[in-house]
């Protein structure tokens, strides 16, 4: 219900309405309506408007129509009672904090041509266990990720050239995660200064880094209770050595990869690569077995 503003003007033949929020934008269509459970978008509705829904406490779930093609910032904020939340492929933009503080939100299918994920966009969102970044994002916000307290596993696509400060910030259950993007992983080592991109992710272990070309120090971007980095063989075959480092300690924390086979996976998704690796060289700790990896696509080497 947001703020109903009586608007009149000697001009004006009529008295006229207007639905603003909280910040006196003029949306916020059910702003704060916390008996509302679930709602049917009509089918003429092309855009959800910023904050149409925030702080709608009792709206548990939600059907958002193939007409729909932008959804405004805030426009599910603090939908606490929301879990599961499909967006069709027809949405091409998604706002800032879209979903922040939706503390029961467990899983969200976001569409393949949006190409950012916006400052805020899951904060908070600490119920969160499933999410795959879309291939054709180029940019994380900030603290988009921040407190998603229940993820464990995440991919960063390759064409990801920007993740903003505190990205993933106390994601505390944040175990393995897999960068396939070169240009990601240079912007962050180049604002090191400004930057906790991974900040309080005390239980990462594994990393997966698919690109010749990271070389240097990781410490400044790893929080140091990283066990096991995996990364391309040319980097441990470098002519002084390894070429890559982290936390002033090499071999024992870096194992290599050959890329071996390319399988498509079921006909109802997209194709995506599963990458089967092979041990090269697991330092001191002895075996290793191969265990599942983020969405089913990848696998990892764990001991």
């Amino acid at each position: 219900r947001g703020l109903l503003l009586w608007m009149s003007h000697s001009c004006w033949p009529s008295l006229v309405w207007s639905t603003y929020d909280y910040w006196f934008d003029p949306t916020g269509a059910f702003y704060g309506c916390k008996g509302l459970t679930s709602i049917e978008i009509p089918k003429k509705v092309t855009k959800i408007e910023e904050s149409t829904f925030t702080n709608c406490f009792g709206l548990t779930s939600i059907n958002i129509h193939e007409k729909i093609t932008s959804i405004g910032r805030y426009a599910f904020s603090g939908c606490t009672g929301l879990t599961n939340v499909t967006i069709p492929e027809t949405v091409t933009s998604i706002g800032d904090a879209v979903f922040q503080s939706c503390r029961k939100l467990e899983s969200v299918t976001l569409p393949k041509n949006i190409t950012k994920i916006g400052q805020y966009f899951f904060v908070y969102c600490s119920a969160l266990k499933n999410i795959t970044i879309p291939e054709n994002v180029t940019e994380i916000g900030s603290y988009a990720f921040q407190g998603c307290s229940s993820l464990k596993n995440i991919t960063i696509p390759e064409k990801v050239a920007i993740i903003n400060n505190n990205a993933f910030f106390n994601c505390s259950n944040l175990t393995s995660m897999s960068i396939l993007s070169t240009a990601a992983v240079t912007y962050i080592k180049d604002n090191k200064g400004n930057y906790n991109t991974f900040g309080d992710c005390n239980k990462l272990k594994y990393v997966f880094l698919y690109q010749e070309s990271v070389v240097g120090d990781l410490t400044d971007i790893f929080p140091t209770n990283v066990e096991r980095f995996f990364v391309p063989d040319d980097l441990l075959d470098g002519e002084n050595g390894y070429r890559i480092q982290y936390n002033n300690i090499s071999k024992d924390k870096f194992v290599g990869f050959s890329y071996l086979e390319k399988e498509e996976t079921s006909a109802d998704e997209e194709k995506a690569f599963q990458h089967k690796m092979m041990q090269k060289d697991i330092g001191r700790d002895g075996k290793v077995e191969v265990v599942s990896f983020g969405s089913g696509n990848r696998s990892v080497l764990k001991q």
